[in-house]
């Protein structure tokens, strides 16, 4: 895991706490993206991904200290070219984690977004990326 600020690696280790149950963010897609529900956009996972590949990507993601504290107050993921929010379930010990909508991506610090892009450019992701957050729909098409 690195910084988001600093660049650091981190030794910090979490675990993958799933939705329980799998209602809000399940759907039957091998990819992620967004429906309306109700007026609402509601992220959707990839259907086919493992609790073990999602502990390792988000130990492997982008921390973002918000405030002091000793666990990022959210982990960014990029994966198979689209972008993974996680935010705490328990302080210390675990994250549950969603697609990031591009209007969150583009309220995020400037030093956010930039290590985002460089992960995702490290990893090969970032024109597929960029080709996710811009098929999003709009938050005012829900």
């Amino acid at each position: 895991m690195v910084d988001a600020k600093t660049g650091a690696t981190l030794s910090n280790q979490y675990r993958y706490e799933p939705e329980q149950p799998k209602r809000k963010h399940h759907w039957n897609s091998s990819d992620a993206g967004f429906v309306a529900i109700d007026g609402t956009l509601v992220a959707k996972c990839p259907a086919d991904v493992s609790s073990a590949e999602a502990e390792s990507e988000l130990n492997s993601g982008i921390a973002w200290f918000k405030g002091g504290g000793q666990d990022p107050d959210r982990i960014y993921v990029v994966w198979r070219g689209a972008l993974f929010r996680a935010v705490r379930t328990r302080a210390g010990l675990s994250y549950h984690g969603f697609p990031e909508h591009r209007d969150e991506l583009e309220v995020l610090p400037k030093h956010v977004r930039l290590a985002i892009f460089h992960r995702a450019r490290e990893l090969g992701q970032e024109e597929a990326l960029r080709d996710w957050i811009a098929r999003q729909p709009s938050r005012g098409d829900a």
